[in-house]
């Protein structure tokens, strides 16, 4: 549409010849309102900057939601840790030794476990969320919060709160799923599958909004960067021997459930027929996971699918008798059952040891 504003205009001459030139014009409204203004996908400038398919773009509306829900939940998060511990100084070195915020104030009843020397805690269904607002250090909680600030506005902005806020506490609940039958750590605590949630979310954001985003090429190689730096990180600290208490298993599910889940409920600009597919894919995936997490944790005891049945455990002591394993070293003794339990249980030196240090020269 030929606009006054887009042509300069110097004297009373150049009014006249533009009044001639809209009266003897046929005028119709166009959607587009500056063709000169289009950008070529293929060119240098498409790799940061995109037509949109439609009159909206994803970027124009990542502020329609204020980032209530971000700030609530770093707030949580960051108040548990700082001071709760407060409320119960008398144990919150030992709290903060596994992790403070509401563990300091419930010591072992918050935190993510499925059983605590062969006491079942499976049913303790609060475990699967309330886990999330226990950070075991410093660095911890500082990390979880600094990437739930840059992942979370945006989405927030764009998705709204309800959204965000159900796919962080899904993908918390799944990664403690993940972590129970991939890894099985003693103690899960800490936000991170929430906050990997939310980046398996930006996933399915360019895949649902791929046309309706004019970023999309710098936002799929910024993700395609942060996957690869976790993912070199994570084999570092394996292979140093610095990451035996970092659930990359919890971290998977997390953001498997956030992708999945931003697939099927996410907020999608323009809805096309094949995008059905893909939440019908992925509608499908999460019903598998819930039912397959179901009927392996009915299992007793818990062990993880890298495990052989008879190699599962629920209690562990490390026991000194000499007679009976004709060695002068310490012994870790794992079992399954009460009878076991309480037939170690009776030997004059047994003491509490971690399952890391039973392993660490296997």
């Amino acid at each position: 549409m030929l606009q006054r504003e887009d042509v300069i205009v110097e004297g009373d001459e150049e009014d006249d010849d533009w009044e001639t030139l809209r009266s003897t014009s046929k005028v119709l409204p166009s959607n587009i309102s500056r063709p000169s203004q289009r950008h070529d996908d293929t060119g240098l400038d498409g790799m940061l900057h995109a037509t949109v398919s439609g009159s909206l773009a994803v970027e124009k509306l990542l502020w329609q939601y204020k980032p209530i829900f971000t700030i609530s939940q770093l707030v949580l998060a960051c108040g548990a840790w700082v001071l709760l511990p407060l409320f119960n100084p008398d144990s919150a070195n030992d709290a903060r030794s596994g992790g403070a915020g509401l563990e300091s104030l419930w010591p072992g009843d918050t935190a993510f476990l499925l059983q605590r020397d062969c006491a079942d805690l499976r049913y303790q269904c609060w475990r699967w969320l309330t886990y999330q607002f226990t950070h075991a250090s410093f660095t911890h909680i500082l990390g979880n919060s600094v990437m739930l600030f840059i992942v979370a506005i945006p989405l927030e902005g764009f998705h709204g709160h309800l959204r965000l806020a159900v796919l962080l506490n899904v993908g918390v609940a799944v990664g403690a799923a993940f972590d129970s039958f991939l890894q099985n750590s003693y103690q899960l605590v800490g936000m991170s599958a929430g906050v990997y949630a939310l980046m398996g979310m930006h996933y399915a954001d360019v895949i649902m909004n791929w046309g309706q985003m004019e970023y999309r090429y710098g936002k799929s190689a910024l993700l395609l960067v942060l996957i690869l730096i976790d993912s070199v990180a994570a084999m570092v600290s394996e292979f140093s021997g610095d990451g035996t208490n970092v659930s990359h298993a919890a971290h998977f599910g997390g953001w498997l459930s956030g992708m999945l889940m931003g697939v099927l409920v996410g907020r999608n600009l323009k809805v096309h027929d094949f995008e059905h597919y893909f939440q019908a894919v992925a509608f499908v995936i999460l019903l598998i996971i819930i039912i397959f997490s179901a009927v392996w944790l009915s299992g007793w005891p818990p062990r993880t699918i890298f495990q052989a049945e008879q190699d599962a455990w629920c209690w562990v002591r490390q026991v000194y008798n000499t007679s009976l394993f004709q060695s002068n070293n310490w012994q870790c003794v794992f079992c399954s059952t009460d009878a076991c339990t309480k037939s170690w249980a009776t030997q004059r030196y047994i003491e509490l040891v971690s399952v890391d240090a039973c392993f660490a020269n296997q």
